[in-house]
């Protein structure tokens, strides 16, 4: 059984699943992304004072070493290949957009990038983190999915292959907005 109702969720159903439900969706999950400062993308970030060869700094618990003639580029590099290392589920990809180092996380969900400058203070040089080691620049906050199904509350951190909230239904959420599903055979 398949019902597409607008453009907001999507579902996919069992037999079990038969009848009418209200689904009003006020908030999709996002995923965090966070950035430097500004920073040209060639300088050296040794020499150029950002960061000292050694210093060491944590992206979900995955330790990243700067050395000798690190670039933003070569950084945003080293940050990806260390993703494979990070728990899945917690993720960061980082590119450079406009001169900023960007990092968003792979998942959406409220959850924060946990990141920490461990030996030096090359994130709070760069301006990803501020003085007291909070995150300095949110782009994007992130967010959980907000819903509601008949009037229930529902919040997860997805918006995609929700098959816990009805059971015999999965549920994908594309929009924000109202939607009556009216499940029945094709």
């Amino acid at each position: 059984f398949t019902n597409f109702a607008r453009s907001l969720p999507s579902v996919r159903a069992t037999a079990s699943a038969e009848q009418e439900y209200a689904v009003v969706v006020t908030h999709l999950a996002k995923a965090q992304s966070i950035s430097s400062d500004a920073v040209d993308t060639s300088v050296d970030l040794v020499a150029g004072g950002s960061a000292n060869e050694g210093d060491v700094f944590e992206i979900e618990g995955v330790g990243i070493t700067i050395e000798a003639g690190e670039t933003l580029s070569s950084l945003r590099s080293k940050i990806n290949t260390a993703a494979l290392d990070m728990p899945e589920g917690s993720r960061v990809n980082a590119s450079i957009v406009n001169g900023h180092l960007a990092l968003t996380r792979e998942d959406t969900g409220a959850a924060s990038i946990a990141l920490a400058d461990t030996t030096g203070t090359v994130l709070q040089n760069l301006g990803v983190l501020d003085a007291g080691q909070a995150i300095k620049n949110v782009n994007v906050a992130g967010q959980d999915a907000q819903f509601t199904v008949n009037g229930i509350p529902v919040t997860r951190s997805t918006n995609t292959k929700l098959d816990d909230v009805v059971e015999g239904l999965t549920i994908n959420l594309k929009g924000v907005g109202t939607a009556t599903l009216d499940i029945h055979p094709d």
